[in-house]
């Protein structure tokens, strides 16, 4: 047999006869795909979510430690150096928690476009019912 573009006939007409029921298989696999993204979607939400908390009370930790040793460099107890260290690692952490923050933003961005393509894969009946019975079938003539 000839091949094209490195795929042998047998295997283009193997491809292309799966018929109804390939087609159908190749939907649900899809689908499972579709499904799994959104899992993983949902996990990265969560820990961006932790991630941004444990960011956001370091951040008030270090502000916390910044205000108390102010007063004390008023007084000449503490270094001039300790306190701009201090408020350094204060400012620091502000950026951490905000780049923690357009991490989240980003999941949750991730999480939507996941749950889009999910539906996507379903199919609707523009009716809503229950089928009852079938009247005709595929290849009897019918009535204009």
């Amino acid at each position: 047999m000839q091949a094209v573009k490195g795929i042998s006939i047998e295997k283009w007409l193997c491809w292309t006869s799966v018929g109804v029921a390939g087609f159908l298989l190749l939907l649900f696999l899809l689908e499972l795909i579709a499904r799994q993204n959104v899992r993983n979607s949902e996990m990265k939400v969560r820990a961006a979510e932790a991630d941004w908390q444990a960011a956001r009370k370091i951040t008030a930790e270090a502000k916390l430690r910044w205000d108390r040793v102010q007063p004390l460099c008023c007084r000449r107890c503490v270094g001039r150096e300790e306190l701009e260290g201090l408020r350094l690692t204060w400012e620091r952490y502000v950026e951490e928690e905000a780049c923690s923050l357009a991490s989240l933003e980003m999941a949750r961005h991730e999480l939507a476009l996941s749950r889009m393509i999910l539906d996507l894969y379903e199919i609707r009946s523009p009716v809503s019912g229950v089928v009852h019975s079938v009247l005709k079938h595929e290849g009897e003539v019918v009535k204009e």
